[in-house]
């Protein structure tokens, strides 16, 4: 079956599953009296139960639509389907949950989740884009908070697991950033400093305006509130 083909038939079974829930907004709609508050929660109300059903359809038909032909990394033999496993996987847009194929290497005797590994989620079931959209969130909002509000999108994630995806996320921002540096430069490569040095002596502390996201040394004070040292800062 073609691509098309089995777009048409899935997005038929879908509306088909989703009309009873449509059809009661509609019907608690009509009876609000134009009451605006009514319609709003029936809205409010299909889209919470719509969202993980579209996320799941649309998963599970990218999943049964993908080649599953894979080979061992190791040995290069052809891997054998080995069934399934239920997995919850949070996307940017919601949770899924699906029937994840396991396949095995005959020869070397291990099984692998190449769709789990392809898409980075074989120690994790948040999508690269349920990351992103973690991490954007909790550079405007305190963790406990993007922690209540992301489930109003459909990512339930807790205060904890936020601080972890944004701590992972600064890891591989300053890996990204020395490889960057260590293939422009040399060791022998002198880089000027950014501010001159010159009648900073004698000076002993700079201030720091943080954020979630980065520091940015702001100017060099001599009294007053002290964020850190001038040693920390160079």
């Amino acid at each position: 079956m073609s691509h098309t083909l089995f777009a048409r038939d899935a997005a038929s079974v879908l509306l088909e599953s989703v009309r009873p829930l449509v059809e009661m907004m509609f019907v608690t709609s009509a009876a609000s009296e134009a009451n605006f508050s009514d319609v709003e929660v029936s809205v409010h109300d299909l889209i919470s139960r719509v969202r993980p059903i579209l996320v799941t359809s649309a998963i599970s038909a990218a999943i049964r639509c993908c080649s599953h032909t894979y080979s061992c990394p190791d040995c290069g033999r052809f891997l054998t389907g080995w069934g399934t496993r239920s997995r919850s996987i949070m996307t940017s847009q919601g949770e899924a949950n699906v029937q994840i194929p396991r396949y095995r290497c005959e020869q070397c005797d291990c099984e692998y989740s190449p769709i789990l590994e392809s898409n980075a989620l074989s120690n994790t079931h948040f999508t690269l884009g349920a990351k992103e959209r973690i991490v954007t969130e909790a550079t405007d909002d305190a963790y406990a908070g993007v922690s209540e509000s992301l489930p109003e999108i459909g990512i339930h994630v807790s205060a904890k697991e936020v601080d972890r995806q944004v701590m992972q996320a600064a890891r591989w921002h300053w890996e990204e950033e020395h490889t960057e540096i260590a293939d422009a430069f040399t060791p022998d490569t002198r880089i000027e400093g950014l501010y001159p040095w010159h009648g900073w002596e004698g000076q002993e502390w700079a201030q720091i305006s943080s954020t979630p996201a980065k520091s940015v040394p702001r100017s060099v004070v001599r009294t007053g509130s002290l964020s850190g040292s001038m040693h920390d800062v160079v």
